[in-house]
């Protein structure tokens, strides 16, 4: 089963997430980008972490002929700035907890982990559990939004928090980057008066950055 651009942004839209202000995202989105031709030193991941994020990032926002994916716009280096930077440890082990839960999850269910199943079989397991069925999803966002202890000790807490941020930390750096902003949706550098304007279904969305 593919997962279509249409399909991946509906489901990260499902998500909840971590709440990031707007100049933070920008601010961290430019140097992250503005650092990607050099060789990297991640900050909060390990090398070998931040493949595995980039490789699911690749599933969740792929990229086409015409339209750049989530590694275009430097996501997971963004991420990883974003934990040194403004997370506290409690927030930053909760992360890497659910990335060994998904981790290890791969490896009981497929007999592999993450980084060395196949491109369809990675985009079939990120697929599966992000279109959770409405009632599911429900309960999973209950979970991880509730302030019940116990709950955190189960390891589809660290899971699925470990999935909506994520998806929802790449969706924030996504449509807010400049080539998004420049090549995907409708962008204007200098805006002018605002006029009367048609839309349709084609019409884009436009940059607010």
């Amino acid at each position: 089963m593919n997962m279509t651009r249409r399909q991946a942004l509906k489901s990260i839209a499902l998500g909840s997430g971590l709440v990031i202000s707007s100049s933070s995202i920008i601010g961290m989105l430019n140097t992250a980008y503005a650092q990607s031709n050099n060789v990297r030193e991640w900050q909060y991941l390990s090398s070998e972490q931040a493949h595995m994020l980039e490789q699911i990032s690749h599933v969740i926002i792929p990229s086409s002929k015409d339209v750049p994916g989530a590694e275009a716009v430097a996501t997971i280096p963004f991420l990883d700035m974003l934990f040194a930077k403004l997370l506290d440890e409690d927030e930053q082990q909760k992360f890497k907890k659910g990335m060994q839960v998904f981790d290890a999850y791969c490896e009981k269910n497929l007999n592999s982990n993450f980084v060395s199943l196949s491109n369809k079989q990675q985009t079939e397991i990120v697929y599966s559990m992000y279109n959770l069925p409405a009632k599911l999803q429900e309960q999973m966002l209950w979970l991880i939004n509730g302030q019940n202890k116990e709950a955190k000790k189960d390891d589809q807490y660290y899971l699925y928090s470990f999935l909506f941020n994520l998806r929802s930390i790449v969706l924030e750096a996504y449509v807010n980057s400049q080539l998004v902003g420049e090549k995907v949706l409708a962008y204007d550098q200098v805006p002018g008066n605002y006029e009367d304007m048609q839309m349709t279904a084609s019409t884009r969305a436009w940059s607010l950055s």
